[in-house]
């Protein structure tokens, strides 16, 4: 756990205060002014924006969370919740270099996987949906850390096939 989490813990047991804002990170290029700021939860993530000063250029991809781990909004009206952590704007520019290329099947998401999964091959996988192979591959072993994607020189982004297949495994049964 880290520190903010610990205190709110100590908050609740101590005065029953519950958890009402939160640190949140504001960076990236796109922004006018990035930093550190206190959030109350529920807050629109366009309040925080304009907070920080607006961005300085449009933004091609805002990001909830860190770059690894992250999930990208595509509305700003989405509120800050109890696991933001950061709000990443990312330029044209950044994403430039994030361009897709096709699988090369080097094998890196293999060597970086922490739970000694397959993630090239769970990918084929959740993108045709066989649940069989997912579950044989042990999909939901998946710890979601990100890994597989930061390490992708073809940047397929593997984890965010794997949510997806993840999600469709628990709707199917």
């Amino acid at each position: 756990m880290n520190i903010d989490t610990c205190a709110a813990i100590a908050r609740a047991v101590t005065t029953g205060m519950p958890l009402l804002s939160r640190i949140v990170t504001v960076t990236g290029r796109a922004f006018a002014r990035t930093g550190n700021f206190r959030v109350r939860i529920g807050t629109p993530v366009k309040d925080v924006v304009a907070y920080a000063g607006g961005f300085a250029e449009t933004p091609e991809k805002v990001i909830l969370g860190g770059p690894m781990m992250g999930a990208a909004i595509h509305t700003l009206d989405v509120p800050v919740i109890k696991g933001t952590g950061a709000i990443l704007a990312l330029t044209g520019a950044d994403i430039g270099a994030l361009r897709r290329t096709n699988c090369i099947r080097c094998g890196k998401c293999v060597q970086v996987c922490p739970m000694r999964l397959l993630p090239a091959r769970l990918v084929r996988y959740s993108e045709r949906f066989d649940a069989a192979r997912l579950e044989k591959l042990h999909v939901m072993e998946c710890i979601e850390c990100g890994a597989c994607s930061y390490i992708c020189p073809a940047r397929k982004d593997p984890l965010q096939s794997i949510r997806i297949g993840k999600q469709r495994l628990r709707k199917a049964k």
